[in-house]
């Protein structure tokens, strides 16, 4: 977090996957932890059972009598090896367990077919930021120094349409092909990182489905454990909803260098309320004409006041961060323009180097 917020990380896309990463090594090392402190307990209350001939293998074996265990794998406290911390650390999943599902072989025309599919969806993603998004960020940043509200509202709706393209492409790489491609590296066989979000009526549906493997990971070591505190589902469920919303806030605005402006975490707990009035507009629409209308609010949000809304915020945030002289002097240009003046040499001298400063 210091190297990125002191500025000394290359890039802003390289801020974001370096705590990115940083944060999936934490939110691991929290549910090894968290496990192996229950594998401890149920160990110790093993010891102090009556019952000096049943073991805490015994006792497990009765919940896993049907299981078949081709990997014969150990029990805690045998299990707290560095190659198992390893595997976990590399594994597509936040939630430690004693032994996860694995295939019986790697596949080496499916793994050739995943590379291949990664290759292609990077090449869209370059080739449609640069071609489609960027040049419409690029013009936005005059409108947004001099609050030209129609200007930007007309930069949105051009953005929606190539930002969800992008959006869609970057959830296929990363949640289909990439964490597939490390299953199949480490013969994991749990392998459900997503379901049919796309398909959700209501925003609390969409949070649940849509990624899995951190969904899980809340549930198991956030929600649950205020639940055992005796605390009101809807203080877990908010929680729970705010830590992820400081998560978020974490990923982005430190390497764009906007916690002055936390918008990642006011939009995650804008949607708080949203939650109850889709649940509000499901329960009211279920078994009608009407049945999927909160789908149609819930897409209608995404494309147009989601994602595309964030990136032109964000860019224009970052733009004007790296040079805070660069809204006067583009309010000057517009100045100077509507007399016949020339422009500042300023604005002009730097006026191509903004299409790249979102990597800079």
């Amino acid at each position: 977090c210091a190297l990125v917020r002191q500025g000394d990380c290359p890039s802003s896309v390289g801020g974001v996957v370096l705590l990115l990463a940083a944060s999936v090594l934490f939110m691991k090392l929290v549910s090894w932890a968290h496990v192996h402190r229950d594998l401890r307990l149920a160990s110790l209350e093993s010891d102090a059972c009556t019952q000096e001939d049943e073991t805490l293998d015994d006792r497990l074996a009765k919940f896993s009598a049907d299981v078949q265990d081709t990997e014969g794998h150990a029990h805690y406290p045998h299990n707290v090896t560095l190659r198992s911390l390893l595997y976990f650390a590399l594994a597509p999943t936040l939630c430690y367990q004693e032994a996860f599902p694995r295939s019986p072989r790697v596949r080496i025309g499916y793994l050739a077919s995943l590379c291949g599919r990664l290759l292609l969806l990077c090449a869209f993603i370059g080739f449609a930021c640069a071609q489609l998004i960027f040049p419409l960020l690029y013009n936005s940043v005059g409108a947004y120094c001099s609050r030209d509200v129609p200007t930007l509202l007309e930069r949105l709706l051009k953005l929606a349409l190539p930002v969800t393209y992008v959006w869609l492409a970057f959830f296929y790489a990363f949640f289909h092909v990439g964490l597939n491609l490390a299953a199949e590296l480490l013969r994991f066989g749990d392998r459900q990182f997503y379901k049919a979000w796309w398909n959700a009526v209501t925003f609390e549906e969409y949070w649940r489905l849509w990624n899995m493997p951190v969904h899980n990971w809340i549930a198991r070591h956030v929600y649950f454990p205020c639940l055992r505190l005796k605390l009101s589902k809807p203080t877990c469920g908010l929680i729970a909803f705010t830590l992820s919303a400081v998560f978020h806030e974490l990923i982005i605005a430190l390497p764009l260098r906007s916690l002055h402006t936390p918008l990642a975490f006011v939009a995650m707990m804008a949607q708080v309320p949203l939650v109850s009035v889709s649940a509000w507009i499901n329960k009211k629409t279920k078994g009608t004409t009407f049945e999927q209308l909160g789908n149609y609010l819930f897409w209608v949000s995404f494309c147009f006041c989601g994602q595309p809304l964030a990136v032109l915020l964000y860019y224009n945030l970052l733009v004007t961060a790296q040079d805070p002289q660069l809204c006067q002097h583009l309010r000057e240009s517009a100045r100077l323009d509507a007399v016949g003046g020339p422009v500042p040499m300023a604005e002009a001298s730097g006026q191509g180097t903004w299409f790249f400063s979102f990597f800079k």
